[in-house]
């Protein structure tokens, strides 16, 4: 961590000498003869320090920058670091605090720079006083009933499962504490995964390690407008929903809005600026484009619960997706199905959207089928009928010729060929036809599109703005681990 001015221009210093590093590796160490996986290794290690150069950099940007203003930390042995983060974030230097304590500024150098090690605890509040701050602390005192495995049954009343919580919501190292099956000896641990809990479920801590049953609270959800299916369990569906929720306020946090084009009015407006002869809409294309409209598109890949979400969150747009395929056409009819919801006003700051079935080109709901035909719409330029049409001609009336014409059918169009074959496919399949297996051969191969909107969101966000718990949360929310 950096601590002060003169760490921040040594550390840019580093910086340049590492990415001088890094083109002279790219360039003239290539022509030397060297064994590339050598090569790759040496780039790999100058690239990992670049990168936490890097973040360091941006967080002592950030914090005096005064972009941060609360500093969440779980036990005293990471108040130090808080405390040091918060003098920065105050613009105070390490001299400032010295005179607030009437000390000389070597001294406040030594104790950060030993993360207050050997400080006395009336130090500390000295320090905490000088600086204004305040905390919130609660003690624990260990239970030969609270052991990891009760204490994961009884947050699982939440409707989350042990995997999700090991592996979305607590670190690795908690993960494994929890894992290992010691509970009773590990309070430090069960306090830190509570303290997760509580922060996205909005649980109290008392009741998750007392072993109260633990209350979901739902006021984040509140206009939630959604119909479980039969075999849905409520609480699993509500408890994603509030995750998914608090998932959306962080990436809301941490965006970085450029110069931004207006959300589309019509779904006419998507067709025509982002398709060009020979070029149909992509779900590349469309990811990019809302993203620029400022449109947050957060990619999720947990199994169950729901299957997209779109939230109004303080007058920005999320849309969550969460697809189990790798296949663009559905990622992009489901993308074009959510910007619908928000073209046609069925998301407001009262009212938000969760896809609890997999979205499709009819739904139970007037206004998913409203949906889901604009998203037809602007895939097929508001043609669809005459494509499927001209497909009809073109193999004929014979369903075994219907593979072959689909290609030159979609080139006509300027359409997406996997979304024709599956738009194709879900009209046989209402005569009772299953085509869906060589609809499935025609989707064409490229990368993936959830790394694709992964990467994308990266790109879009600063999670600098982000304290370091809910930056973790996040990242691990978008890993490529199933949970």
């Amino acid at each position: 961590m950096i601590k002060n001015d003169r760490q921040y221009r040594l550390t840019k210093t580093q910086l340049r000498n590492f990415e001088e590093a890094l083109a002279a590796l790219a360039s003239s160490l290539l022509d030397e003869g060297l064994d590339p996986a050598l090569l790759e290794i040496q780039r790999k290690a100058l690239e990992s320090q670049r990168e936490e150069l890097v973040f360091e950099l941006k967080e002592y940007e950030a914090l005096r920058d005064r972009k941060i203003h609360t500093f969440s930390f779980q036990g005293l042995d990471a108040l130090p670091e808080a405390i040091i983060k918060a003098r920065i974030a105050l613009g105070l230097t390490q001299k400032d605090l010295a005179d607030r304590l009437g000390v000389k500024e070597q001294q406040v150098q030594r104790w950060e720079a030993n993360d207050y090690s050997g400080a006395s605890i009336d130090t500390l509040k000295d320090v905490m006083a000088a600086l204004g701050l305040e905390t919130l602390d609660e003690v624990y005192v260990p239970s030969p009933q609270l052991t990891a495995a009760t204490f994961l049954k009884n947050v699982g009343a939440l409707g989350v499962t042990k995997d999700f919580l090991l592996k979305r919501l607590f670190p690795v190292e908690v993960s494994d504490s929890l894992s290992s099956g010691n509970g009773s000896s590990k309070l430090k641990e069960l306090v830190q995964a509570a303290s997760y809990v509580s922060r996205v479920f909005g649980t109290q801590v008392s009741e998750l390690l007392s072993l109260h049953e633990p209350r979901l609270n739902l006021a984040t959800i509140a206009g939630v407008r959604f119909k479980l299916p039969a075999r849905a369990k409520a609480q699993t569906v509500n408890a994603y929903t509030v995750y998914a929720h608090y998932l959306a306020l962080l990436a809301e946090g941490c965006f970085k809005p450029a110069a931004t084009s207006p959300v589309p009015d019509d779904w006419s407006d998507v067709y025509l600026q982002l398709t060009t002869k020979g070029s149909p809409l992509s779900f590349e294309k469309v990811l990019k484009y809302l993203w620029d409209c400022g449109v947050i598109i957060l990619p999720l890949r947990d199994s169950g619960a729901f299957h997209g979400a779109v939230w109004k969150v303080k007058d920005r747009f999320v849309i969550v997706l969460k697809q189990k395929t790798a296949l663009e056409s559905r990622w992009l009819f489901d993308l074009l199905h959510e910007l619908a919801h928000i073209i046609l006003g069925h998301v407001t700051d009262n009212t938000s959207i969760i896809e609890e079935q997999p979205i499709a080109l009819e739904n139970t709901g007037d206004d998913e089928d409203k949906a889901s035909e604009w998203a037809e719409d602007a895939l097929f330029d508001g043609e669809s009928e005459a494509i499927e049409e001209a497909c009809t001609r073109a193999c004929k009336g014979d369903l075994r010729q219907l593979r072959g014409v689909l290609g030159p059918v979609a080139e006509t169009f300027n359409v997406n060929l996997g979304v024709l074959a599956n738009h194709m496919a879900h009209r046989l399949a209402s005569e009772g036809e299953d085509w869906w297996g060589t609809a499935h051969n025609l989707q064409t191969e490229g990368a993936d599109p959830y790394d694709m909107a992964r990467l994308e969101l990266l790109r879009r966000i600063d999670l600098q703005n982000l304290n370091s718990i809910d930056k973790e949360l996040l990242m691990r929310a978008i890993t490529e681990e199933e949970a």
